[in-house]
């Protein structure tokens, strides 16, 4: 039912007797994004950029997880984009990585980001 009127309803109004009101629910926060570093590799003594960090990330249910690393301070980008998407549900690896300093951020679909 509706009320279309700038007064509230009446309580003698026998109409509105039938509203039935839903069972109590509550809308809570939403859970926070989280990542771990899992494995990580070094490059091996015979071949270079063969480095890799593994990464799992947890959160908001329904949501996909996107990273983004830094190298030497600088932010990489593969093909134009520097947010890439998990290779699975909730683990990524980077590969291919060569020798430096690497610092990792993770983010969920919603741009929720890992504080």
């Amino acid at each position: 039912q509706t009320h279309n009127s700038n007064s509230g309803i009446s309580p003698n109004d026998p109409t509105w007797d039938s509203v039935v009101f839903s069972q109590i629910f509550t809308i809570g926060k939403s859970q926070q994004v989280d990542f771990s570093i899992t494995d990580t590799s070094d490059e091996t003594c015979f071949t270079i950029n063969d480095g890799f960090i593994k990464i799992q990330a947890s959160g908001e249910s329904g949501r996909t997880f996107l990273y983004q690393y830094l190298k030497n301070g600088i932010i990489q980008t593969i093909g134009g984009q520097s947010w890439l998407p998990f290779t699975n549900t909730n683990t990524a690896e980077i590969n291919s990585l060569g020798l430096g300093s690497y610092r990792v951020r993770v983010r969920d679909s919603e741009g929720c980001l890992v504080k």
